[in-house]
């Protein structure tokens, strides 16, 4: 910094020093009240949000490694209402959301979440899903090894609940020994119920098995 080149005579005369006043040590000083009240504010708001986060569940987008894929929450506003049914029990919707992966609507398209929701309706009783997994175990879908005989296994349990395609397919299994012993008595029941289904596509097929099968 430049220093000034004053002369003695330019300079105003000194005022007299004023006496010293007595000041507390810096380490005696109040603190200050401002600073100290957003420190805690700041430090309870802290607390708060960790208890709450220890004490709700977060929504599950991802899964752990080694965790239930089926348990991902869906984004999509419509799906994750259907996916809440799911988990409270419903087997329709179990159904539903397992379709959803199988064919990718409204959700990424996976197989293997796909074929969890399916088993989980089936296992509650749901016909729809029983003859999807005779479906996969048919095809191969979802990740699973193709399997005649628990295809047929799921098929037979979905035509007991009156679905009509399953009806179809039992009887077609019947015709052809597929995932069974061949029965042709079984496999002309079946084709027949399944010949009276509303469903226009099963009851051409129905009907065409019904020719071949000479009934």
């Amino acid at each position: 910094m430049q220093e000034l080149d004053l002369q003695p005579s330019e300079l105003s005369p000194e005022p007299e020093a004023a006496p010293p006043t007595a000041t507390a040590p810096a380490y005696l000083s109040p603190p200050d009240l401002s600073l100290l009240t957003i420190g805690i504010g700041v430090a309870i708001l802290t607390a708060l949000t960790v208890l709450v986060c220890l004490r709700m569940p977060l929504p599950k987008f991802f899964a752990r490694p080694g965790e239930d894929r089926s348990l991902i929450e869906p984004t999509n506003p419509q799906v994750h209402a259907l996916y809440q049914q799911a988990v409270n029990g419903n087997a329709d919707a179990m159904f539903t959301l397992g379709s959803l992966y199988l064919e990718g609507r409204a959700v990424m398209q996976d197989d293997a979440i796909a074929a969890k929701w399916l088993r989980k309706g089936a296992d509650a009783g749901n016909g729809l899903a029983m003859n999807a997994l005779g479906i996969i175990r048919l095809t191969g879908r979802g990740g699973q090894a193709r399997d005649n005989a628990e295809a047929f296994r799921w098929f037979l349990a979905a035509a007991e609940k009156g679905v009509p395609q399953a009806m179809l397919q039992t009887g077609a299994s019947y015709a052809m020994g597929r995932g069974t012993a061949i029965d042709r008595p079984q496999a002309i029941g079946w084709l027949r119920r399944a010949a009276q289904s509303t469903d226009e596509n099963v009851r051409r097929a129905a009907a065409d098995a019904l020719r071949q099968l000479g009934a």
